[in-house]
Formats: structure tokens, sequence, C-alpha cells
């Protein structure tokens, strides 16, 4: 499905979850039918990750936040990962 991105068999203590992000029309993230809420900077971080893969924190940074400094894309995404 265009726009879709799923991943399946995160395996955990009790068995496999299911995720699935929709980035085209609506932005959603869901796991096992239910939709986790988040703000647009955590939207952006998983929508990166999505694509990405797994990236480093100051990849993270720099491309989610190109105009501020190092340390301020860095506090941007520890405030992201706090939330």
């Amino acid at each position: 499905m265009a726009g879709m991105i799923e991943t399946s068999d995160i395996g955990d203590a009790t068995g496999a979850t299911t995720w699935r992000l929709d980035l085209l029309g609506t932005w959603r993230l869901t796991t096992s039918g239910d939709v986790l809420e988040m703000g647009v900077n955590g939207r952006r971080m998983f929508a990166l990750l999505a694509l990405r893969g797994r990236c480093d924190r100051p990849y993270l940074a720099g491309t989610l936040w190109p105009e501020c400094s190092e340390a301020h894309a860095q506090g941007n995404l520890r405030a992201t990962l706090s939330r």
C-alpha cells in the first residue's frame, strides 16, 4: 500500500507486535489497533526513521533541525525523545 510502512513480528516477552505507520494522507502510527498520539516533532522523527532506518542521534538532529546550531538541534531531539 502506498504511503504505509508496516513492521511485524517485533518480539517482546508476550509475543509479536505489529506496528503500522501511514505517511500519506493523515499521519498515523498504530500498534495492536491502538493509535499512538504524538506531536509534530515526534511524527517527523518516526517518519525519518521509518524511511531511513537506523541512524545515529547527530544525523537525526541535523536532519530534523538543519537551521539550528548542533547543540540546539541535539536539545530538540532530547525533548522530542522525552515526550
